[in-house]
């Protein structure tokens, strides 16, 4: 995984949801930026913070001194040709529950 090309970015799952990632087994995913105040907590503390491009450098050191898988990769799919993921209604109130102008019986 290209840790700078990860920086500030997400996995593109819904909330709640998981992608198993087991060692020595590869998956492509999509990413998204960190919404909100993009603030980044979790992660062995590698980047914990505000996200900051400018701290980038310090982060890659960082993960290399502490042997983490890191490789340099160049962005091999455009963003064009990903479409946007929608969540089909009935998938969403099974995994979530109500919202904002549902009807439920008591």
């Amino acid at each position: 995984m290209d840790r700078a090309l990860a920086y500030g970015q997400r996995l593109d799952i819904p909330a709640g949801s998981a992608i198993r990632f087991e060692p020595g087994e590869k998956h492509t995913v999509t990413t998204v930026s960190i919404g909100g105040r993009k603030i980044i907590s979790g992660g062995n503390n590698l980047a914990t913070g505000e996200v900051d491009m400018s701290r980038l450098p310090e982060i890659i050191d960082n993960i290399e001194v502490r042997n983490f898988g890191h490789f340099i990769q160049s962005p091999e799919i455009n963003a064009k040709d990903i479409s946007e993921y929608e969540i089909p209604r009935e998938v969403y109130q099974s995994f979530y529950g109500p919202t904002v102008g549902d009807r439920i019986r008591l």
